[in-house]
């Protein structure tokens, strides 16, 4: 029999968790809403303007299995750049031999200086060698879709500034599922003014950086963020400072990669590499996001288990529901990934904090390199 007193404390206990229900649902929307303002690549018009005057610079590390796909995809486009570059960064396999045989200028980096990172390295090496008034970084592992290429290049040209592109992820195995929070992560690492009308971004991503000759060498190019592991991020900010525009788009139907098809393994250690420091240097508005975004996802699990009445349950599981779908119209824009894996998403939160940790011992003990090539810097 229920007693006014029960009665009393269940009201109590009942209207303590709607709190912790609505909490768990407002904490997400914030990032919702601002990832899905992440525009795509859709003009074509003037592209030509821009490729004609265009160098793409590969970075190159014992990318055999990787690189012929992007060179092949770039031979396919339309109309080509004014010239490709492949540094091979002390390769061990076969990358310069594939590199030559689609055509492209293999550059060989010298041995690496005090406080460089391979990476940019490369890059630095890359640039000062490129002929035209337009830099495209570019990293192996990813290729151009058909027009994909001529739709960045189109992009540029009326948006100027420096323009990145996010890489749609063609997820093929099991554990390549477990990048949808990381890669949820980076975009709202890019994130600036999330509730203002006008479009901002804070940074860039990684496997592509387009921009002006004149803008790069202005900003000081790879050379002025030479010993970090972010150097895209910290480029933004170089970009930011001097005035100059920062423009991401997804890469749907433009850029495309599998990711680390060298197993789970490469995939903890690429991103154990690059997850606090790329936080921290990141959007601040966008980290905080992403951490009301997890424990608003992390909390709403909570009421499916213990001792709760059935309305507890109810609206948990509800509440569960609402991230598992919004998680996945996500995930939707950003790869190939499966309905389990949204489904599934406290398990791919709790992998990514593992990751993170990790990340954060090798940035304090600095024993992090860039696919074996430690930086003298950090040795």
């Amino acid at each position: 029999m229920l007693t006014i007193e029960r009665a009393i404390v269940y009201q109590i206990s009942a209207c303590t968790f709607y709190r912790k229900y609505i909490f768990a649902l407002l904490s997400g929307l914030p990032l919702f809403y601002s990832l899905f303002k992440i525009p795509k690549c859709l003009r074509t018009e003037r592209a030509l303007e821009i490729l004609y005057d265009l160098s793409v610079i590969i970075p190159a590390r014992n990318e055999e299995s990787t690189i012929g796909t992007l060179l092949k995809s770039l031979k396919e486009q339309p109309w080509q750049p004014k010239e490709i570059i492949v540094v091979d960064d002390y390769s061990t396999d076969n990358t310069s031999d594939i590199a030559k045989e689609f055509g492209a200028v293999v550059l060989k980096t010298p041995e690496l200086p005090h406080g460089w990172t391979g990476k940019n390295w490369a890059c630095s090496i890359g640039a000062h060698y490129a002929s035209g008034g337009y830099f495209l970084f570019i990293d192996s592992d990813v290729h151009f879709e058909k027009w994909g290429l001529i739709r960045i290049a189109a992009e540029y040209y009326h948006n100027r500034g420096v323009l990145s592109v996010l890489p749609f992820n063609r997820v093929e195995k099991v554990y390549q599922q477990f990048l949808s929070v990381f890669n949820i992560v980076t975009l709202a690492g890019v994130i600036n003014g999330v509730l203002k009308v006008k479009k901002t971004y804070y940074g860039l991503f990684g496997p592509s950086v387009l921009c002006a000759r004149e803008d790069y060498f202005t900003v000081g190019g790879h050379e002025a963020v030479r010993g970090s592991p972010v150097e895209h991020l910290k480029l933004a900010q170089r970009f930011k400072k001097n005035s100059i525009p920062l423009h991401v788009f997804s890469g749907q139907k433009t850029l495309t990669t599998i990711p680390y098809p060298g197993g789970i393994g490469n995939l903890i250690s690429g991103w154990s590499r690059i997850s606090v420091s790329g936080a921290l240097s990141g959007s601040h508005s966008g980290l905080i996001l992403s951490i009301a975004w997890i424990s608003g996802a992390l909390g709403s699990t909570f009421g499916l288990f213990g001792k709760n009445t059935f309305t507890v349950r109810i609206s948990s599981l509800l509440t569960y529901g609402f991230y598992s779908v919004f998680f996945y119209s996500l995930l939707r824009k950003l790869g190939s990934y499966k309905v389990w894996t949204a489904i599934f998403y406290p398990l791919h939160i709790i992998f990514f904090t593992g990751v993170c940790s990790i990340s954060l011992f090798q940035m304090i003990t600095g024993k992090y390199g860039w696919k074996g090539r430690k930086s003298a810097f950090y040795r």
